[in-house]
């Protein structure tokens, strides 16, 4: 039935809005047949309805085409190098895991390999192929990506979402261009799969709760007033969970393994406690020991609706904040662009940051310095070569507009020189997809003790893993020396009232920054933004500057403090931070500060970040010349929002900041950067003549 009979027998009234001439064949929606002529609005002797709308754009013209399928993808975008637009997600998954899911093969497959419908119906059989034995379902798998699979082995493994991720980058860079069959051909089979093997969740499934090792950590749960022993107790109540859904078969097991649907915290909620709910304010403000499935007190559901209404309230009021942010965002980075014509400022200095998987997959296009500081390319081939990567950044680049090797080859898809732009753009939307998060966890917190050993490993590159393993551990909130060391803490940029002094004699300090005597590589700096207590009897020297300690080899000398996990604290900390200014001790630290937020966002260059510091970070002595400009390195780190001012009074006036802006626009003439050229000239008074 078409929408216009479907009105015409509700005795509607059609009336077309115009005519429309249009050679394009019908599409088809679900339950009717659409063409052009049911487009009518439609009316009653009661009035008009008017329902929600929303846009349909076809590609009417070559160059809209064009622009879409160029400019449009990820991978054609400054959303990210070598990041692929397709992507997978929900159903998808759940099939692909019960495809290659590991099955006990009780008998061999005899049928045709021809008939995939066939084969579709025993994944659980064996096959051999070339020798091996392995199931139908992963012999499918392997088929849709065929010539990959003959050329470097079948995928023999258990497939989730994670999983499949590196091996979607390999698929891509083999298949480039018609991956998007590939992916078309393994959508389609996992359609298939999750039809004929449809699972539902029954009630059965939610018995566990009465498992005698859920109510014993249920007991202890409520026993305990630590936070941080409540959130470890719903940890290991998780993992118990998920143990008993595993042995049971059940499809709820299957859809959290995959990464189809649900994480473990809302099947914990379900199962075993609904947890520490948090305020709108994000004040925690009581525990839950009852589970869904035992069913909530009045009191209990009550606090619980509190913290269902917060993920809500925080979804409408913190993207306001987030659009505001990126409103500051795009007015500091307007005024940073990319050169034309200068390749290589030959600046001697280097972003160092130590080498990961999360890193690597951000710097594909990026250049390096090697041992002989010869420049490399970054590509997915030679990144995993680098334990440090030697970043030519934006941070230190010497022109006053970006030169394409501090840049990158981004540069080559984005083809625009308003990289600052670009870059506020980039931070601020993927703020937004952080806020929303918060709605998924129904108001529960957690609080963990803060991890102070990845915190040194990634705030400094003079050191790595093993060697700091070697020199501190720590057993839960307690960080412990494992030889002799001797460490400074200075406190010059630490507010002296947010330094206490406990009944015992111990410090309180609000965050870390630290110099550590070591026996080869000299003075090593260690920082982490977290609070610390440092006990009193380790103590050797102390003033309003600094604190000096004498630890020996097995003593506990810092208690590192709780640390809240929650989504909506992260755009609050992130604009806090942005709208700070501070004295610069460790530019990875501040990095890190900016890019903790935004680590499990997938498609974002580092580049970006490296683009927002360039310009925060200022000379010391007069923050309207970039400190990457200048011949000494004295870098201060500005606000955001006094940047327009700083770059362009006139910029600043269009932003907010009218009284600052015609301050900076009387008093400013001239100043030169580091060739003598002038750098900004905006002063008011030159209107005058």
């Amino acid at each position: 039935m078409s929408i216009k009979e479907n009105l015409e027998k509700q005795n509607l009234e059609l009336i077309p809005i115009s005519e429309i001439e249009i050679t394009r064949d019908e599409t088809k929606t679900t339950g009717y047949d659409f063409t052009v002529e049911d487009w009518y609005t439609f009316s009653t002797a009661d009035g008009v309805f008017v329902q929600d709308t929303m846009a349909v754009y076809a590609l009417l013209t070559d160059e809209a085409t064009t622009e879409a399928r160029e400019l449009l993808m990820t991978m054609n975008s400054h959303k990210g190098m070598y990041q692929p637009s397709l992507e997978l997600k929900k159903d998808i998954f759940q099939g692909i895991y019960i495809l290659t899911k590991d099955y006990v093969i009780k008998e061999m497959y005899t049928g045709s390999v021809i008939d995939i419908n066939e084969m579709l119906k025993n994944i659980e059989k064996g096959i051999k192929i070339k020798g091996k034995t392995i199931t139908v379902g992963k012999y499918l798998f392997n088929s849709s990506f065929k010539e990959y699979a003959e050329e470097y082995g079948y995928i023999l493994e258990t497939i989730n979402s994670k999983k499949f991720q590196p091996l979607f980058k390999k698929l891509l860079m083999f298949y480039k261009d018609r991956l998007n069959n590939v992916v078309q051909e393994l959508q389609e089979l996992s359609y298939k799969v999750i039809t004929i093997y449809p699972r539902s969740i029954v009630l059965d499934d939610l018995l566990i709760s009465e498992d005698k090792e859920i109510i014993k950590l249920r007991e202890l749960f409520k026993k305990t007033d630590d936070l941080s022993e409540k959130t470890k107790i719903i940890e290991d109540m998780g993992k118990v969970i998920l143990e008993r859904l595993k042995n049971s078969g059940s499809a709820i097991y299957d859809s959290i393994i995959s990464g189809a649907s649900g994480k473990m915290s809302q099947i914990t909620q379900m199962l075993g406690v609904k947890g520490l709910i948090s305020d709108a304010g994000n004040n925690l403000t009581t525990s839950i020991s009852s589970s869904f499935v035992d069913g909530l007190k009045p009191s209990e559901y009550f606090a619980s609706g509190s913290g269902a209404r917060k993920g809500l309230a925080d979804r409408t009021l913190k993207t306001a904040d987030t659009g505001y942010l990126t409103r500051k965002l795009v007015f500091a980075l307007s005024c940073c662009r990319l050169s034309e014509d200068v390749h290589d400022c030959k600046t001697n200095r280097t972003f160092d940051i130590a080498n990961s998987p999360n890193i690597s997959s951000r710097v594909y296009g990026r250049y390096v310095l090697d041992d002989n500081e010869n420049l490399i390319e970054l590509t997915p081939d030679n990144v995993s070569r680098f334990k440090v990567l030697k970043l030519r950044s934006p941070v230190f680049c010497k022109s006053r507009e970006i030169c394409h090797t501090c840049y990158g080859k981004l540069r080559e898809i984005i083809k625009t020189k308003n990289i600052g732009v670009l870059a506020g753009e980039s931070i601020g939307e993927r703020g937004t997809q952080l806020v929303m998060r918060t709605f998924h966890t129904g108001g529960i917190v957690s609080v963990q003790i803060f991890d102070i050993m990845k915190a040194f490993i990634k705030n400094q590159t003079q050191l790595d893993e093993n060697e700091l393993k070697g020199i501190f551990k720590q057993d839960g909130q307690n960080l412990i020396a494992l030889q002799n060391i001797k460490l400074e803490i200075l406190l010059g940029t630490i507010q002296k009232n947010s330094i206490i002094e406990t009944q015992e004699g111990n410090i309180l300090i609000p965050s870390l920054f630290m110099i550590l005597d070591h026996p080869t590589k000299g003075n090593v700096l260690l920082e982490a933004d977290t609070g610390i207590t440092i006990l009193r009897n380790k103590i050797v020297f102390i003033d309003k500057e600094k604190i000096i300690l004498d630890v020996k080899a097995g003593e506990q000398f810092f208690i590192v403090a709780d640390q809240e996990d929650n989504f909506s604290l992260v755009i609050d900390q992130l604009v806090s931070y942005l709208d700070k200014r501070e004295n610069v001790r460790n530019i990875l630290t501040i990095f890190n500060r900016i890019w903790d937020k935004y680590n499990d966002i997938t498609t974002m260059d580092l580049v970006h970040i490296e683009v927002l510091m360039s310009q925060i970070l200022r000379d010391f002595d007069n923050h309207r010349l970039l400190a990457r400009l200048t011949k000494k390195w004295n870098p201060y780190k500005v606000g955001i929002k006094s940047i327009p001012y700083l770059d362009n009074w006139k910029l600043g006036l269009m932003f907010e900041d009218i009284q600052n802006s015609f301050h900076q626009g009387l008093i400013t003439a001239y100043h030169q950067d580091i060739d003598g050229t002038t750098q900004m000239s905006s002063s008011i008074l030159e209107m005058l003549y």
